[in-house]
């Protein structure tokens, strides 16, 4: 809001109304309208003159910009809440900044706890002014109100702040460790104060990034050494392990890694050879048993059905005949006095006759005898050829066990061999570390090198760097040594016309008795005696020199724009001897045509010196009489007084 173009504009506030609501301290409703010239608060003590100067400030600039003062301030107005009526207060202030109409009303309750709404309106926006600005919190409103006022931190605000409200508390501005700069930026052209001000910025961020860019050259230089020194230590251990090592040697650890190599290969073959053959002998015996299963099962099926041929001849169930014919099948035997009758018994099973009598088999009775025949040479036939698979598997484990032997031994050799070039090798094992170690240190010398051209040229890179920012930092204070030569021109001619006017003031507040000057260090002299501390003075004097200052930089600065800035000046005749109250109000009436000076009193003669040149009309505009708000004694004697004065 507060700049044109990329130039902050400076403009300090103008209040048009200050609003009081629901504050103990008043019996009604407060309003006050300062206007250009001299305005007084009078009243004695406890009447609210000091309330008043708060609330502007508070107003404003919410009385301070420090948090903790701010709760503290929040609390002094809560605890003045005319509660019968409603928990809180309002305090409303309405004021120009520049072309911009700021209202911020400020509501405080009885808790400590407050709300705030600020309105920036610019009245040529629209035919009824616009709203351009809308802020709830003191934050926001401080941030905005810098820019408004063209300042460039809460700092600068704060000075502004204390510059404009010189209350009770007497915060000198003429002693202040930042006053030179500030009055110097409030007063000389924006543009000017821009340009130098860019250069010394400039200067110091070019300082900085030398300063940063020096500090990196500094590292790497200092990197280089270290790299460089580790690389002749890696030469000098490299070139030493080239001693150490002898052709021979080297060329017989190779020759010993060639066969090392080749044993290796050959073993992991015979190895896979070997796994190939016992997964073939694993198969082979899964069958071999799946024969021989099926070749048990075929003998039983044998006996079954020869069992049951036999049990078809005798026609018996009888436990006792079945063991006979078993005896007679299986033994070949006479059960009873064990005469060998296998010759009989095949004699007669190959003419197909009974085994028991020798009768032909013919009767109805026994048929089905041919049929179990049949099935017992078929099944004969099929185990005789699961005999023959099984001898041919046999016959193939047998081969392949031969062909695992043979692997073994094979692979024994091998082993036997490769044990022995590992011996070899391991009595080499101290030349083949040391070619290790070569290699580890040929490999980090390599790498070693690389960072040093690589920080080589980082370090020639900072150094042009340096040169070029020493060139530009010579040319940049060059150019702010002629702004400087320029800014002290405008400074002498600026401060000229501030230690004329606050010489004047000084002059003229103590009937001529105090010479004083201004240099252009902001430093006050009195009768050609420097003034470089606040204690240097008597109470008096301080608070001449430091109002004078005040008003001669304000007035100057009204002077060169179209600014009619508000000044508070709180009871400055409690300090002033009582024969100087005269002058010192003939000295504020002559600064009053450019701003509005707000002035509190309690001394009526004061207060009539201050406003005497005004009319009647004018007068009862210009004061705001407290001394209703007073003690009996107050009412009963102020009041009239004023009232017949002002009339």
């Amino acid at each position: 809001m507060a700049e044109e173009g990329s130039v902050r504009v400076k403009t300090l506030p103008e209040l048009k109304l200050l609003r009081i609501s629901n504050l103990t301290t008043f019996q009604h409703d407060l309003d006050l309208h300062p206007l250009v010239g001299l305005n007084v608060i009078f009243g004695g003590n406890y009447s609210g003159k000091t309330t008043i100067v708060n609330a502007i400030k508070f107003g404003l600039f919410g009385l301070t910009l420090n948090r903790t003062d701010e709760e503290v301030s929040a609390r002094y107005f809560a605890s003045r809440i005319k509660e019968r009526e409603r928990n809180s207060l309002d305090v409303i202030t309405s004021f120009m900044l520049g072309k911009r109409l700021v209202t911020a009303k400020r509501t405080l309750y009885s808790s400590g706890s407050g709300d705030l709404d600020v309105q920036v309106v610019d009245p040529a926006a629209t035919p009824a002014g616009g709203v351009i600005g809308s802020y709830s919190t003191s934050h926001d409103y401080q941030r905005a109100l810098c820019e408004m006022m063209g300042l460039e931190s809460n700092k600068e605000v704060e000075f502004v702040l204390n510059l404009l409200l010189a209350d009770e508390d007497r915060h000198t501005i003429l002693w202040h460790e930042d006053c030179e700069r500030m009055v110097l930026k409030l007063l000389v052209p924006q543009q000017e104060y821009a340009q130098l001000d860019w250069l010394e910025r400039e200067i110091e961020k070019k300082r900085a990034e030398i300063s940063t860019v020096s500090t990196t050259a500094q590292a790497v230089s200092k990197r280089l050494e270290q790299e460089e020194t580790v690389a002749r230590f890696l030469e000098s251990g490299s070139e030493k392990m080239k001693l150490d090592r002898s052709d021979e040697t080297v060329k017989e650890i190779t020759s010993l890694r060639s066969q090392r190599d080749a044993l290796t290969k050959q073993l992991q073959k015979l190895h896979r050879e070997m796994a190939r053959k016992l997964d073939a002998k694993s198969t082979k015996l899964s069958e071999l048993t799946k024969l021989q299963s099926d070749r048990d099962a075929a003998l039983a099926k044998i006996d079954s059905v020869e069992l049951e041929k036999y049990k078809a001849i005798l026609h018996s169930d009888d436990p006792e005949g079945i063991h006979i014919v078993k005896h007679l099948i299986h033994e070949k035997s006479c059960p009873f006095c064990q005469a060998d009758l296998s010759a009989s018994i095949a004699e007669r099973e190959s003419r197909r006759l009974c085994i028991f009598c020798g009768h032909e088999i013919g009767a109805p009775s026994i048929r089905g005898i041919e049929e179990l025949n049949r099935t017992i040479a078929e099944e004969r036939k099929h185990e005789q050829e699961l005999k023959q698979s099984m001898l041919q598997t046999m016959s193939e484990i047998s081969e392949t066990d031969a062909t695992t032997r043979k692997i073994e031994a094979e692979t024994n050799s091998a082993q036997e061999k490769e044990n022995a070039v590992l011996n070899q090798l391991g009595q080499l094992k101290v030349s083949e570390d040391l070619e290790h170690q070569a290699k580890v240190v040929e490999r980090e010398l390599q790498s070693v090198r690389e960072k040093i051209k690589e920080d080589t040229s980082s370090y020639e890179s900072l150094n042009r760097s340096l040169d070029k920012l020493r060139t530009e930092l010579l040319e940049t204070q060059q150019l702010q040594e002629k702004g400087r030569d320029i800014a002290r021109n405008k400074m002498r001619e600026v401060f000229g016309k501030v230690s004329a006017r606050f010489a004047q003031f000084v002059k003229a507040a103590t009937n001529g008795e105090l010479e004083a000057e201004l240099s252009p260090d902001t430093l006050p002299s009195l009768k050609g005696r420097k003034i470089f501390a606040v204690d240097d003075v008597s109470q008096f004097e301080r608070m001449v020199l430091d109002t004078g200052f005040r008003l001669a930089v304000i007035s100057c600065l009204a002077e060169t724009s179209d600014l009619k800035p508000l000044i508070v000046f709180e009871t400055p005749d409690d300090i002033a001897d009582e024969s100087y109250l005269r002058h010192l109000a003939r000295a504020f009436v002559a600064f009053g045509k450019d701003m509005s000076i707000l002035v509190t009193s309690s001394n009526t003669a004061f207060m009539k010196a201050l406003l005497e040149d005004y009319d009647s009309a004018s007068r009862k505009q210009r004061l705001l009489d407290l001394s209703v708000s007073g003690t009996m004694t107050q009412k009963s004697y102020y009041f009239p007084l004023i009232t017949e004065w002002i009339s």
